[in-house]
């Protein structure tokens, strides 16, 4: 599943459409549509004024005020194309700009599109419950929220209440390099390691930003390139291959039903 840096970096690849307006869409269709289709044909003639991300989510802002929002799960993606590039027979969506067109692709189709106005857009409890962004929220600040938990640490890490924008990449490279194991209770863990922490998941969340993110399996960013933060990974994907720090052998196992990577030596667990 795209992540902040991966969503991030569509985002900024996406930045060319700010100021032209939508020509024309094809629905090809219409599973992924929210909160129904119909809605959908208002786009044309639409200005893209901005394009922003919250947490996962990648927001298309309109001129008429209203704000189109892609959540990619797992193998969404959006690719700018110009008119001779054939449509992927995974294409849902096709938007008509100008100059290009913009697809949205998703092969397993769990990604979905909403179209809503401000009050709408406020109203929805995906929205109101997602948490602070990792960078505008303080290292003091992730500390005691984190601390008061006694859920295991990397959790908490992935729910997205709590923090918003982080996955199973980004919670296993952050807890490697901040040495916890991802099962460690995170009321046990002290104050100034959960700090640290914080420091180490923004470090990672930009240089993963800074190298178009991870192309692990189906991401590729909004020109159909892949990323390369994938060949930085300490611990993601590296089951049973040696620590870089270390030498042991890294471990898998299951964290809130999600497959970790974990070096038992470098890694203190906190109980």
């Amino acid at each position: 599943m795209p992540e902040l840096p991966e969503v991030e970096t569509i985002k900024n690849g996406l930045s060319i459409l700010k100021g032209q307006s939508i020509t024309k869409l094809n629905i090809l269709s219409t599973h992924c549509l929210r909160p129904n289709h119909n809605r959908f044909h208002s786009l044309r003639g639409q200005v893209v004024t901005n394009i922003s991300r919250r947490g996962k989510l990648l927001i298309i802002h309109l001129s008429s005020g209203n704000f189109l929002i892609f959540h990619l799960k797992m193998t969404g993606k959006l690719i700018l194309a110009d008119f001779q590039d054939i449509l992927d027979k995974h294409t849902h969506l096709e938007f008509f700009f100008k100059s290009n067109r913009l697809f949205f692709n998703d092969v397993r189709k769990f990604g979905f599109v909403c179209l809503f106005s401000k009050q709408e857009l406020l109203e929805w409890n995906f929205w109101r419950t997602l948490g602070p962004e990792p960078f505008k929220i303080s290292s003091i600040d992730f500390a005691q929220q984190i601390s008061k938990s006694k859920a295991n640490i990397k959790s908490l890490l992935l729910n997205q209440k709590i923090i918003a924008g982080i996955g199973n990449i980004y919670a296993d490279e952050s807890l490697f390099i901040s040495k916890i194991h991802p099962l460690s209770k995170a009321n046990k863990i002290p104050f100034n390691i959960l700090q640290n922490l914080h420091k180490n998941l923004i470090f990672v969340l930009k240089k993963a930003i800074s190298l178009g993110g991870s192309s692990f399996k189906d991401y590729v960013n909004s020109l159909g390139k892949r990323g390369n933060f994938q060949d930085h990974f300490f611990v993601y994907s590296r089951a049973g291959k040696s620590c870089y720090k270390c030498k042991n052998t890294l471990k898998k196992i299951k964290v809130a039903g999600r497959t970790t990577i974990v070096c038992l030596k470098c890694q203190k667990r906190y109980e």
